[in-house]
């Protein structure tokens, strides 16, 4: 994969994580909480949110989880890519500059 490719790849991921983000916090308005703050007691299911705690259904709490996850793996894999990408572009650039160095050291002997 190129360092182009690779870029473009971070840019899109960022924009999808942004958008993931965005829709999580929304829901989670919505909803009243996520489960990952929340917790669940004797068959009820409870949901978080700052200060409050808010009686869910069984699938809206597992779905709040799954999400919360979701977002959190998002941002773990980004966080990893922008590392390789820049990984990978640092070498590029030392290895750009190791030839032109050594072109210099090729074009000083010829004119001696």
């Amino acid at each position: 994969m190129s360092v182009h490719e690779l870029e473009s790849l971070v840019k899109k991921l960022t924009k999808i994580s942004l958008i993931n983000f965005a829709i999580y916090t929304l829901i989670a308005i919505i909803i009243g909480g996520d489960a990952v703050n929340g917790y669940a007691k004797d068959g009820h299911y409870f949901l978080r949110l700052g200060g409050y705690i808010n009686e869910v259904g069984y699938s809206l709490f597992l779905y709040s989880k799954i999400h919360t996850y979701i977002l959190i793996t998002n941002y773990a894999l980004l966080f990893l890519l922008i590392i390789y990408y820049y990984i990978v572009k640092g070498n590029k650039n030392s290895s750009a500059k190791s030839n032109r160095l050594t072109d210099k050291a090729k074009y000083s002997h010829k004119k001696r």
